[in-house]
């Protein structure tokens, strides 16, 4: 699923302790938060995998609509449409500029094994440094 509405400070690491204190981390296995290299800010949305049908409705009803103090706007949930499952997820990124080694953590997708950031597989291939590379917060 994706989510949208967060803001352009927010990192992956934001979402997996906001799941922390939701006590949703068992019920993702992946957290993806775009950044825009160029401003090291992201790009105000999430994608996130949930290990069951179950888990994703449970999470969608927690973090549809939720609001944060002293920001303005709410969360936004969608389906996301063109990758579904941790394989696909996993396949999608392993290979993709942002994980080159240059880039961040903070940055980078991170898979959770039982609620705790894990190593993502290596890449098949060598990996090109992203085109707009500018430090991102963290």
């Amino acid at each position: 699923m994706c989510i949208f509405g967060w803001g352009p400070a927010s990192n992956v690491y934001e979402v997996i302790d906001l799941l922390q204190v939701l006590k949703q981390t068992a019920n993702v296995d992946f957290a993806y938060m775009p950044m825009d290299f160029k401003k090291g800010t992201s790009f105000g949305e999430v994608f996130v995998n949930a290990v069951s049908p179950e888990a994703a409705l449970e999470l969608w009803h927690i973090l549809d609509g939720m609001e944060f103090q002293g920001e303005s706007g709410c969360l936004t949930v969608k389906w996301a449409t063109k990758v579904q499952g941790l394989g696909a997820l996993i396949e999608k990124y392993r290979n993709f500029s942002v994980m080159h080694h240059s880039v961040p953590a903070v940055a980078k997708p991170q898979l959770l094994v039982n609620g705790t950031c894990s190593h993502f597989p290596a890449p098949t291939r060598k990996l090109k440094k992203p085109r707009a590379h500018a430090p991102v917060r963290g």
